[in-house]
């Protein structure tokens, strides 16, 4: 979207609301958090001891008979202890601990193999969801969004109180954008679209045919295949406190700074200049993407899109894992499981952080932390 000599009035926090004009356009959006439930192990229930029956005096009296009760107590104590030990065995395990960014957790895992399986998860959640004119965003009941205008920094500036975004990418975002201020100082950087719902995606999409004809849909996504719908997109523009206007986010001059940093966040420039006819989306450096870590490494260092990215994981396995190790100082492993595959649950190693995502096509992404 541009925002070229468009007007907005300042308010307290840095939000900025524009004035009548032209509604400004903005291009298409990425897509993560998806159903999430920490696997904790199995705790070994509580034994109450057994109490000796306290019968009449007489009953028991003889030595022999309480040697022989004693024997019997001992043996039938020593049998329920072992029960106990073999259930715990059978049924506790050291289930994988909660990744530090987890795309979605699991509900109560089952022991397969020496691994753990994972039922009950879609392709259409998650931080690697592919959005593009052949893969439709579905919507996620579990998505959190918030308003970034609640939670953001002295180092940008918001549009106004209503753009929302991911809670999730919040902290990584302002993480980014404070380290960029300790870098290069005080900026003109205004973050002005994040999330869009159906409605404001198609109003802008009509404008944007209406402007520029067919060429428009290489700016704006259809409604209901942008990326902004998921609340992992956000768009930057330049706003100019001093004479009310605002210019193009090009990522150059002392903002090549976040174009260059971004990706050690987990975010990238989802549209490439090199690569608009693989996404069919003109070059736009002002558009990013959250896809976490180590991802975000991999495809600048592969010089990926997310559509290359997402089709060479396809050749990783749970047995030919890729290996990465990220700027986080972690290392990485990083596998596709196909859809049809998976039905029967997914595989993860035995005590290992883990992210689980769905790639929006045909099957899960599997990251597992070392």
């Amino acid at each position: 979207m541009r925002y070229r000599n468009s007007k907005y009035s300042t308010n307290r926090k840095g939000g900025f609301a524009p004035q009548k004009g032209r509604a400004s356009t903005q291009r298409r959006q990425p897509i993560q958090n998806q159903n999430r439930q920490t696997i904790r192990s199995t705790n070994r229930p509580a034994v109450n001891q057994r109490q000796p029956f306290q019968g009449r005096s007489g009953y028991y009296g003889s030595p022999a008979r309480k040697r022989g009760l004693g024997r019997a107590i001992f043996f039938l104590c020593a049998i329920f202890a072992l029960g106990c030990v073999g259930f715990k065995f059978l049924f506790h395990h050291d289930g994988p601990t909660k990744a530090d960014n987890p795309s979605i957790q699991a509900g109560a895992p089952v022991a397969q193999d020496g691994n753990t399986i994972i039922p009950d998860i879609t392709i259409h959640q998650g931080d690697l969801v592919l959005v593009n004119r052949e893969a439709p965003y579905q919507e996620d009941p579990n998505q959190n969004l918030v308003s970034l205008y609640d939670y953001k920094q002295d180092s940008y500036n918001v549009k106004d109180k209503n753009l929302t975004i991911e809670k999730r990418i919040v902290d990584l975002l302002n993480q980014m954008l404070q380290d960029f201020h300790r870098a290069k100082g005080p900026s003109d950087l205004l973050i002005a679209s994040a999330y869009r719902d159906l409605i404001k995606q198609n109003q802008l999409y009509k404008d944007e045919i209406a402007a520029l004809g067919s060429a428009g849909a290489m700016w704006v996504s259809r409604p209901g295949y942008s990326e902004h719908h998921t609340g992992l997109a956000l768009d930057f523009t330049i706003f100019y406190v001093d004479t009310g206007l605002s210019d193009d986010y090009d990522g150059t001059g002392i903002y090549s700074w976040i174009n260059q940093n971004c990706q050690k966040y987990g975010f990238v420039v989802r549209y490439p200049e090199d690569k608009a006819n693989i996404t069919n989306v003109n070059h736009e450096p002002w558009h990013f993407r959250y896809v976490g870590l180590p991802h975000a490494e991999i495809m600048v260092e592969k010089g990926y899109c997310l559509e290359e990215y997402i089709d060479s994981l396809r050749s990783f396995s749970p047995e030919n894992p890729l290996v990465y190790s990220a700027s986080d100082g972690k290392t990485y492993q990083v596998y596709f499981i196909k859809e049809d595959v998976a039905k029967n649950g997914i595989p993860i190693p035995n005590g290992k952080g883990y992210a689980v995502s769905g790639n929006n096509v045909d099957g899960y992404i599997v990251t597992i932390t070392e």
